[in-house]
């Protein structure tokens, strides 16, 4: 597994110019806010294909040219399209979300860095779309659970997910381990729910204009 070459802002300038096409599976979901979002902050000329059936389905769009790209989970498209990533078939232009430390996403920009200098109204609006992308897939409990019980819950699962036997399966199926403690999902969420109600208004604002007739 190589490094690939760094790719700039500058790099990225002719999203700006040209229509690239985002394999979809439906409005406002997961992957079509944050494209959104890209477009309208950063000026990206992106334009959403609805109707795919999960990633594999978007993918098959890829191979088949009826979309340009999609956006998707890494693991998963490391795992299907690992050869292709390598080669340079396929390039990987920006990271949403908390960095993965994979040498194949060396220099490939997170949408953090993007937004670096942009207005604080702009970096809400990116926080909103991207959060669920930072804690991932949550293990949760029930409401009203004894601290007790969710300090030795959270300590449990922070201590399997440095158990080298449990890294070593993980590292046989080529799955990442990325853990997100239960304090700092917490925060994330509480700070998730607390996004100003113009920021939410904005982003329900874009997808509308964004929504098929």
């Amino acid at each position: 597994m190589h490094q690939r070459a760094g790719i700039t802002a500058k790099d990225l300038k002719p999203l700006e110019q040209k229509t690239i096409t985002i394999g979809q599976t439906d409005v406002g979901g997961a992957s079509h806010a944050p494209q959104l979002v890209l477009n309208n902050v950063l000026g990206w000329k992106t334009r959403a294909i609805f109707g795919y059936e999960g990633s594999t389905g978007r993918l098959l769009g890829i191979d088949r040219g009826e979309v340009d790209g999609i956006l998707t989970v890494w693991d998963s498209l490391r795992r299907q399209k690992g050869d292709e990533i390598r080669s340079g078939v396929l390039l990987p232009l920006v990271h949403i979300g908390q960095r993965v430390p994979d040498p194949l996403l060396a220099g490939v920009p997170t949408a953090d860095e993007l937004f670096a200098e942009k207005s604080v109204a702009d970096k809400q609006l990116l926080a909103l779309t991207q959060r669920p992308y930072d804690w991932g897939r949550p293990v949760i409990a029930p409401p009203g659970l004894p601290q007790n019980t969710a300090t030795a819950l959270r300590n449990g699962m922070t201590a399997m997910m440095a158990d080298p036997q449990f890294l070593a399966e993980a590292k046989q199926i080529d799955l990442d381990v990325i853990p997100v403690t239960g304090e700092r999902i917490q925060a994330l969420i509480e700070e998730y729910m607390s996004t100003p109600r113009s920021v939410i208004e904005r982003l329900d604002e874009l997808i509308q204009a964004d929504t098929p007739s």
